[in-house]
């Protein structure tokens, strides 16, 4: 939140007081502290470890805000044996690194297990070496390519340059770097190259993910 927005936000809150509007200024004041609530969640997520921490944080925020609400489940980050989860309906990811500040799944809703989806994850060992740079300038193109393209193309997968190979399999690169953001440096694939509909897994030191390939 800028000083701009500070002032804009204060002066509304005086004006509602004024005019005795109660239920505005409450309104008002309850968005100030959202917006100061996230840019703490922010400056906490720098000083952890910098831009990267910053970005783990935003990317996981994005991603809990994408999912829809007829999924409760996954409306927020949750903790199984220990560790930080956050997946959505194409992919998930299991951090040893906690990512501070994100909205959690409510108590009352059933947590989804996410170590029933890693039970043959160490089962198909794949040679494989992730270029981050070269992902993220190719989703960037992918992305451009498809703000030109407008109603010709609904989703990013309607651009080549949107589905990635990997393990005999295309994937959404977009979902591929999301994750990548929020487990860093990949060390192990695994992942049945014979099945293009099996899973692929992924680790590294922050955590272990799950994504789901395309199925066209």
């Amino acid at each position: 939140m800028n000083l701009i927005d500070t002032y804009a936000k204060i002066k509304g809150i005086k004006t509602a007081l004024k005019k005795e509007d109660y239920s505005n200024a409450y309104v008002l004041i309850e968005k100030m502290e959202d917006k100061l609530k996230e840019q703490i969640n922010i400056e906490t997520a720098k000083a952890k470890g910098g831009m990267t921490e910053k970005e783990r944080y935003l990317m996981a925020k994005k991603i809990i805000k994408g999912v829809e609400e007829t999924c409760p489940a996954f409306k927020g980050a949750w903790f199984e044996n220990g560790l930080q989860c956050i997946c959505n309906s194409f992919y998930g990811v299991v951090l040893n690194d906690k990512i501070e500040g994100l909205p959690e799944v409510p108590e009352d809703v059933k947590k989804f297990k996410m170590e029933n989806a890693f039970k043959t994850s160490k089962d198909f060992p794949i040679d494989f070496k992730f270029d981050f740079k070269e992902i993220k300038q190719t989703l960037k193109i992918a992305k451009s390519l498809l703000k030109e393209a407008k109603m010709n193309k609904s989703s990013i997968v309607d651009i080549d340059e949107g589905v990635y190979e990997l393990a005999n399999k295309n994937v959404n690169i977009e979902n591929l770097y999301n994750v990548l953001v929020l487990i860093g440096d990949v060390t192990e694939v695994d992942s049945d190259d014979s099945n293009v509909v099996s899973p692929i897994y992924l680790y590294s030191k922050k955590g272990k993910a799950i994504l789901l390939p395309l199925r066209k």
